[in-house]
Formats: C-alpha cells, structure tokens, sequence
C-alpha cells in the first residue's frame, strides 16, 4: 500500500509530486542570478525540462493513464494522480482526496482491488476524483462515513469508477457529484442501520439489496430524474433529491418481504425464503434463485401480466406476485444443485443452471443458456434455444430431446469466451427413410467417433462438443450427408434418393402446394402462386434469388433441396369525382356528398371549398389564419401550400405559380368560404383532371391511369 494513503495527509507529504514541479521553475530564477557563462548552460538545461513537463500534460490531457495535471469538464485543474496499486485500507482514520491530488486505482481484470472504509474511518473526496479502469468496490464498515462533493468517481466513459456497497452502520454523503454505482445493504447477509443521502448527482447503477426484512415497500423508485424520494425501512434510509438514475435500478432480495409498487427498474433478483410483491411496476427481467426443488414450474410470463403467482417452498425458492406489470425481457431463472424441475409454456430471458441438477423444458422460449460450473441434463421439447453463452467452467451437460440452437455463429466468440474444461453433449436422432445405410461419424480431425447402421428407425447418438471440437461430418454409403453442430437440429434424417422444398408465401395470396415438399432426385415440381382477390403477384424468388412476378414455377432434374417464396402487394383502385358548376352535390364513386358551396367560375378557373374534395381522396386540409391566411393541403407525399391573395404557391416547398398565363388566379374568401382553384391543386397531387363544357362538369381521377 502506497505510505501515503491511509492517514489524515500532511501538506508536505499530498503536494509531493507538485512541490517537485514547483522547484523547476525555482530553478530557472536562480539561474538568471548566476555568471553569464554558467547562467546559459543551466538555462537550456531548464528549458528542457519545461519541454518535456508541457508534453507530459498535453499527453496525459489527451487520454493518459500515468501521472499529469488534467482539466476537467468543469473548469477544474487537477493536480497530478496518485496511483494506488493494491488494496486500500482506511481504518478509524480520514482521508481527504482533493483536487491536487486525484486518485488513479490501479487494477486489471483478474487482480481487481477494493477500497475499505472501517472502524469509524471517514473518506472525503472534495472537488476530484477516482477512477480506475475496471469497477471496484468501495465498501463501507462499523460505523464509517463517504463523503462525495462535486467529484467524479464514473471519471469518463471507458473507464469505471466506485461500486458503492456493503454499507453497514454507515453513512454515504453525495452532492453535485458523478457516481458509478451505489448500493444499500450487504448482498451477503443482514444488515445494520444505512444511510444514504445523494443531492444534485448522477448515478449510473442503483442497487438496493433487501436481506432479512419484513414488510418493506419500495414506492416509486425508477431510472431516470429523481426530484425528492426518500425510501427506508428499521434498517436503511436513502434518500434521492434533484437526482438522475442514467442506467439501472437493481434489487437483491434475501430472506425478506418486500412490495414493489410504481417502480421502472431493471433487474430484481429474489433469493430462498423471499416473498416479493410486484404492483403496477416495469421490470426488465425477474431473476429467481431455486436450490434443491422438485416439482413443476408453469407459465412464466413476459410483456405485460396482469396477474400471476409462482409460490415455492421457502426452504427452495422465493415466492412472487406480480399484478398489472410489465416484465420486459422475461425471467433469468437461476437453479442450483439438487433441483429436477419440470418448465412448461415459460418465456426465459436467461435458463441459468448451476452444478448438478437436472430440466426439462416444454414449449418455452429460451432466448439464452447459461452454462456456470454445471453438469446434469436438460431436456427440451418444443423450445429452440436462442443461443448459448456466458460459460464458465468446467461443465460438463448433457442437451437431450428435439431441440435447435437458432444462433448458427453459436462457435464465435461469445461462445467460446470462458470455456475452460467444458464439454456439451448433444442428442442427435439419425434416420434413413428408405432401406439401410453405413453411417460413419467423423470429427474435425477426420477420426472416427461413432459407427452404424441406420434404418426406417430412428437411432439416438450421444455427441460431445467441446472447445475443440465443435463440428462432425456425418457420411451415409460413404457420401458426405451432414456437417453437425451444436445448433443442428436433433432429427437427421436421412435420403439418399430424396430432397425438400420449401415453399412459403406472404401476406396477400398462397403457393401450391406449401411448406417443406419432399420430391425424388432427378424428377421435376411445379409450384402455382395465387395472389387473393384484391392483390397481384409482386415478386416469386427460388434460392433466394428472385424470378420475377410469375405464376408458376417448376424445378426439373432437381438434385439437391431447394427454396421458393412468393410476396404480394395490394392493388391499386382508383376515386373519381364528379362536379358540376353551381351545384353543391357531387359524387365520389358514384356516391353522393354535398360541399359547403358550389363551384364557380372565376377569371376563367374552378374555384370551390376543396375541404370535401381532398378528404375523399383521403388527405387532408390545414388552415392558418396567424400565417397570412394560409390553406395547406396535403395528399401521399405532396404538400401544396397556398395563400389567400397570392399567385405563387409552394409544392413540397418549391415556389410554382399557381397559373403562368393569368396572375389575376388567386385564392379567395368568398360568402366567408375559402375558394381554391381546383385544377392547380388536384393536378399537383397527382389527378387527372377532365372539363366538359357541355353540361359544365369537372372529373377527377386519382391516381391517373
């Protein structure tokens, strides 16, 4: 530990590394004292040392992780960093970070430190800042005390700062400050009295953990601004002013009961022997913790719930009641040795198993499989995996029953990343459909790991995945059939003689015939598409490749499987609309309206109230009378605007005018109705527009023909 931390700090002893810097300069005054000859030789000497002291800031401004002088956002210079390297350890002292000497706690990845605060030992960190490049815990114990005042302990984005936790006896004290994580209680076992007070700061994380409590109510708590909220029970007290919450807000529950109501947070985490209440609440994901349970577990919802109970034994698991919620992503569900739980029409965000147990899983969703130190069985039916990851072993898990890994990438890194001693066993179902065949099962290396002989019976084959061996080439009659991995499906059947089809269509119409269609090797298939009535055809591709708007297609001398899909659009209808000039009635399809007031003719053009003629083509009118009386007239993606008295309009912003040969057509106000002229809008939102001097009428068509 660094001798300088762990002590109320003496100035000398803090302003060390700036005393140093100081003398530099010093240095430099002296110099002009002395003779000329020896004055010249120790001024280059210091002009060097100015150098390299500018670029050492202008580096460390610039991202550096070493010792320098920082500004930040706020106008602050900071001193140069102390770094820390180990655990630092504040017991029944205070220690005060200021501004000229800034924290660097230095960690990495697998070595990651803490800081302590303990015995009544006070940390005040005033007008600076921590930072590290991974989060680590500051922890506070017996009665000790963090105060935060316009500090920074998030420090900037890429790098971590304090996760705040285990506060117990103690207090933590926050204004005007940025902080990374704060959290209430001990996630490891009760709890004395806390407190936490934040004025005025941002946090990223909050996390109440809630061990050995009775009746708690959470009321309201939520991620984002935070005006005045107080939460507490007979054993914390934190209180939230003019706060902001940028990520999430998190919850541990052990051994309690507690009520969630009002509340948008992100993860809730209940452990055995809890009892949870969830009431008008949005909850990202609902984490339960199951050890030694037997029994079946049914209908775990995600989305919007209006009511729903999962009621365990507490000595196996939490019980949760959730009403009027919404559960965004559904439940991280989290079971441990000795359970033999039988899933059934559940929504898993995560299905995380642990140690030696054993599942089974019916027509569910599982859109992750986590894999922590677990050996066992899990069997799905019914239940596609959405991909697997997060493995960290040893495991060694067998996946049993007809099940497909959607995630054809399941060997990339986020597979593979933390595998260690993992091996995965995989069921797979081989069937031949027609008479026999030698199957042989080889691995990457071309050795052979299983052979036999296959029939109209399907036969079942344990294989086992491990990190390096992640695929298997799979031959019949010694013909190269299948390349098997994880995400495989766990039905391989085999045909030499026979391959599929699969034909699909979309909304609008159907092919013949659909779905998967087997046909013999070397024959021919056709395939009709038929738009329903109302749609056409608008696109048939075959292989992915598109083949244009047909209404059959066939494949001849097929040999290998194939796709065809088909996609329809809606037909375009038109509205025609008829006027004639002094009648109010018109007829939009042959069906009768009546406009507020009949068409005239004016400086030779059509005006009329264009209201009733553009919301039958169905768009719309706009009036403002602020704007120098402006109609704005708006049909698909066109936008005409107009003003009353003015022979220039715009048309999606472009100036046109309204009639080049005659300036005198302007839009007008007549008997307090707002006459347009009618071939000038109707023309520019794309209709046809047709005059019959005989009988004075006017027909519009739109779209045109």
């Amino acid at each position: 530990m660094n001798p300088l931390i762990g002590k109320t700090q003496s100035a000398s002893h803090i302003f060390l590394n700036q005393r140093y810097i100081h003398n530099v300069f010093e240095r430099i005054i002296c110099s002009l004292l002395t003779e000329w000859k020896e004055r010249k030789k120790i001024l280059k000497i210091s002009l060097s040392l100015l150098i390299l002291l500018v670029l050492s800031i202008a580096s460390f401004s610039s991202g550096g992780k070493g010792n320098g002088i920082l500004a930040s956002t706020n106008g602050t210079m900071y001193g140069p960093e102390l770094r820390i390297s180990g655990d630092w350890i504040i017991d029944n002292e205070t220690v005060v970070v200021t501004s000229e000497q800034p924290i660097y706690f230095v960690q990495s990845y697998h070595e990651q430190r803490k800081i302590i605060v303990k015995n009544g030992g006070v940390l005040k960190i005033i007008d600076s800042y921590i930072r590290s490049d991974f989060r680590f815990l500051l922890a506070l114990y017996d009665t000790s005390k963090l105060i935060v005042e316009n500090s920074n302990l998030k420090f900037q984005e890429g790098l971590n700062g304090a996760g705040i936790a285990n506060m117990d006896n103690s207090v933590v004290e926050a204004t005007n400050s940025q902080l990374d994580f704060v959290g209430i209680a001990n996630g490891n076992g009760p709890i004395s009295y806390t407190t936490v007070n934040l004025d005025n700061c941002i946090i990223n994380q909050l996390e109440l953990d809630l061990f050995d409590l009775k009746g708690v109510v959470i009321d309201g708590l939520s991620t984002g601004n935070i005006e005045d909220s107080t939460f507490s029970s007979e054993k914390f007290r934190m209180k939230l002013k003019n706060c902001v919450v940028k990520g999430e807000v998190t919850s541990w529950i052990g051994n309690a009961e507690v009520t969630f109501k009002n509340c948008k947070m992100g993860q809730i985490s209940p452990d055995e022997g809890s009892v949870v209440n969830i009431e008008n609440c949005t909850i990202r994901e609902i984490a339960p913790r199951v050890s030694g349970y037997s029994g079946v577990i049914s209908g775990l919802p995600q989305g919007n719930v209006s009511s729903f109970q999962l009621n365990l034994p507490a000595t196996n698991g939490p019980s949760i009641n959730v009403v009027n919620s919404t559960i965004e992503n559904g439940w991280c569900f989290r079971y441990f040795s000795g359970c033999n739980i039988e899933f059934r029409n559940c929504y898993f965000s995560v299905l995380r198993p642990m140690w030696n147990n054993y599942a089974s899983v019916y027509d569910s969703t599982v859109r992750e499989v986590w894999l922590w130190w677990t050996s066992g069985e899990i069997h799905f039916e019914n239940s596609p995996i959405g991909w697997i990851g997060k493995i960290m072993g040893p495991n060694d898990i067998l996946l049993s029953g007809y099940i497909t890994v959607e995630d054809k990438n399941w060997q990339s890194n986020r597979w593979v990343n933390n595998w260690g001693d993992t091996i995965i066993r995989r069921e797979f179902f081989f069937s031949f459909p027609s008479g026999f065949g030698d199957c042989i099962i080889k691995n990457d290396e071309g050795t052979i790991v299983d052979q036999f002989v296959v029939g109209t019976a399907p036969i079942m084959k344990v294989l086992a995945f491990d990190k390096e061996q992640r695929n298997f080439k799979v031959s019949l009659n010694g013909i190269l059939k299948e390349t098997l991995e994880l995400s495989s499906d766990a039905n391989v059947a085999f045909g030499p003689n026979t391959y599929t089809i699969k034909a699909t269509s979309g909304v609008g119409g159907s092919i013949s015939p659909s779905g998967t269609v087997a046909v013999d090797c070397g024959t021919e298939q056709t395939f009709t598409i038929i738009p329903n009535t109302g749609y056409h055809i608008k696109d048939v591709k075959v292989d992915g490749v598109s083949v244009g708007a047909v209404s059959t297609y066939t494949f001849v001398s097929i040999t290998s499987d194939h796709t065809i899909s088909a996609t329809f659009e809606k037909e375009i209808t038109q509205t025609t609309i008829i006027l004639q000039i002094g009648n109010s009635t018109f007829t939009v399809n042959s069906i009768s309206n009546t406009l507020d007031s009949p068409p005239i003719i004016k400086n030779n053009r059509t005006f009329l109230p264009i209201r009733a003629i553009i919301e039958a083509l169905g768009g719309t009118v706009g009036w403002d009378a602020t704007e120098k009386r402006k109609v704005t007239v708006s049909l698909g993606s066109t936008t005409i605007e107009l003003w009353i008295g003015k022979s220039i309009a715009k048309v999606n912003g472009v100036d046109i005018p309204i009639d080049s040969t005659n300036s005198k057509v302007v839009p007008e106000i007549i008997n307090s109705r707002t006459m347009l002229p009618l071939r000038f809008v109707t023309e520019n939102l794309g209709c046809d527009v047709q005059w019959d001097g005989t009988t004075q009428t006017i027909t519009i068509t739109y779209p045109k023909s």
